[in-house]
């Protein structure tokens, strides 16, 4: 009983902890901002989008979006 309130505590505070950064990030991600993943990110968002033959600079309809969507899904389930 113990051992599951302070698992559950841990969760709680790691969960604060990450907050504040993560929500920095994500703000900066969807302002098209420099973030400091993007040494890691980008050059596999440059193969994706070369794959898809998409452009990071327009908008994405609907249709294209579920593209993009299953395209990806069915990459990393190809991992497994």
């Amino acid at each position: 009983m113990i051992s599951n309130f302070i698992l559950f505590a841990l969760f709680i505070v790691t969960i604060a902890l990450i907050t504040k950064p993560l929500g920095s990030y994500i703000f900066r991600v969807f302002n098209n901002e420099r973030t400091y993943l993007d040494w890691l990110a980008k050059p596999f968002q440059r193969v994706y989008l070369l794959v898809l033959g998409e452009s990071s600079k327009k908008e994405q309809t609907a249709k294209a979006y579920f593209f993009s969507l299953v395209s990806f899904s069915v990459m990393v389930l190809s991992l497994f």
